[in-house]
C-alpha cells in the first residue's frame, strides 16, 4: 500500500486496469461482445467447434505429407522444385515485358504492314 502512496504511475496503472475490467464487465453483463454472444448462443459455440476440428483435421494431414499443401511442407524436393519453377516463371513474365515494352517502343521492328 506505501508503494502505492510512493508512486503515482503505479497507482495510475492499478487505476487504468481496474477501469478496463470494469468497462470489459459490463459489456459482458448488457450482452455486448463475443464472449457474450459465444457463451449464449449454442449453434455459434457449435459452429466454433465443428470448424476447429475440421482445421485440425486439415492440419493433420498437412503435417502428415498428405496432399498438394502436405507434399510442399515435408517434400523438400518438391519445395525446391517448386522455389526453381517459380523463379523460372519470374524471370519468364520479366523478359515478356520487356519483350511488350520493346514492340511498343519499336513496333516497325516486329510488324509490317502492307495494303497490296
Amino acid at each position: 500500500m506505501k508503494l502505492l502512496m510512493k508512486d503515482p504511475s503505479l497507482y495510475n496503472k492499478l487505476l487504468n486496469t481496474t477501469s478496463s475490467l470494469e468497462e470489459f464487465s459490463s459489456k459482458l453483463n448488457r450482452g455486448q461482445g463475443t464472449l457474450r454472444r459465444l457463451a449464449e448462443d449454442p449453434q455459434l459455440y457449435e459452429n466454433l467447434n465443428t470448424a476447429s476440428k475440421q482445421l485440425s483435421l486439415i492440419l493433420e494431414k498437412i503435417d502428415a505429407g498428405e496432399g498438394v499443401a502436405g507434399s510442399l511442407v515435408k517434400d523438400k524436393e518438391l519445395n525446391r522444385e517448386m522455389k526453381d519453377t517459380l523463379v523460372e516463371l519470374k524471370n519468364s513474365v520479366t523478359e515478356f515485358k520487356e519483350l511488350i515494352k520493346d514492340v511498343k517502343e519499336h513496333p516497325k521492328k516486329y510488324l509490317k504492314f502492307s495494303i497490296f
